[in-house]
């Protein structure tokens, strides 16, 4: 199916197949849920606006706007979400060795869940999330990359020994802000941090259990003062104005001497 219109679904949208497709170019509107099962593949290249989005086995790529009003799920070893664009969803829950591609700004708006799933941050790129829950998890951020927890993240089991947590993978330093993150449970290790990164958390769990526990791990990362990151990432179209930059068009301080060379009014 090829869409260059407005394609208006009264309920819902399934792909599936291997040789099953949908591309949209124009603008595709579903009440209902919009389904990729069976390596059925969705591609959004224009407007795309939907109840709620389900990978099952299934492959989801945008290129241009997506909004989801719902829940957005991707489950399965052979799920791919691909966003090189702009996508919001209210929530989010990836699983089962699911994978998630963020080239641009990926925003959740309520709740990301994570367990087993692998998301990666391409450079330059931002996802923001009120909430996150993170489980046997690996998240890779790019170079000039950021992700903004603006709210609470909870933690349950992610050791560096398992190739878990999260790692700044580019030759730039990327992002990560925290607002506040607490342990699920008693388990630990509850996360590793390791790369080219820098976390910016002022409530997060203390690093030791117990004289013999680490509740977390880390290597090669910096942590920010009180004074808030320092780190300046450029802005683009996809990062939200980037981190510590000068806005486009910003009043700029006189450099002195000022000397005038044209003619006097006296």
């Amino acid at each position: 199916i090829v869409n260059d219109g407005i394609l208006y679904a009264q309920k819902d949208v399934e792909i599936t197949g291997d040789a099953g497709s949908l591309t949209n170019n124009g603008t595709l509107e579903a009440a209902g849920d919009v389904k990729s099962s069976n390596q059925g593949k969705i591609v959004n290249i224009g407007s795309m606006e939907a109840q709620s989005l389900t990978l099952d086995n299934g492959v989801f790529e945008n290129n241009g706007i997506a909004f989801i009003k719902g829940h957005t799920q991707a489950t399965n070893n052979n799920v791919i979400l691909t966003n090189n664009n702009n996508f919001t969803t209210n929530t989010m829950y990836v699983s089962s060795s699911a994978t998630v591609r963020n080239n641009c700004h990926l925003v959740v708006e309520n709740n990301l869940e994570l367990t087993e799933a692998k998301l990666f941050i391409g450079n330059g790129g931002l996802l923001t999330t009120a909430n996150l829950s993170m489980n046997n998890t690996r998240v890779e951020l790019g170079s000039a990359s950021m992700m903004h927890v603006t709210t609470l993240a909870t933690y349950n089991y992610n050791r560096g020994g398992g190739g878990h947590g999260f790692y700044g993978t580019g030759s730039n330093k990327a992002l990560l802000k925290i607002a506040k993150a607490v342990p699920e449970s008693n388990s630990y290790p509850i996360i590793h941090y390791q790369g080219n990164l820098e976390i910016e958390s002022y409530d997060h769990p203390n690093e030791n259990v117990d004289a013999s526990n680490k509740r977390w791990t880390q290597e090669g990362v910096t942590w920010t003062g009180e004074g808030g990151s320092s780190l300046v990432i450029p802005g683009t179209e996809c990062n939200d104005g980037g981190n510590n930059a000068t806005p486009v068009g910003a009043p700029q301080n006189p450099v002195f001497p000022i000397i005038y060379t044209g003619s006097s009014l006296i």
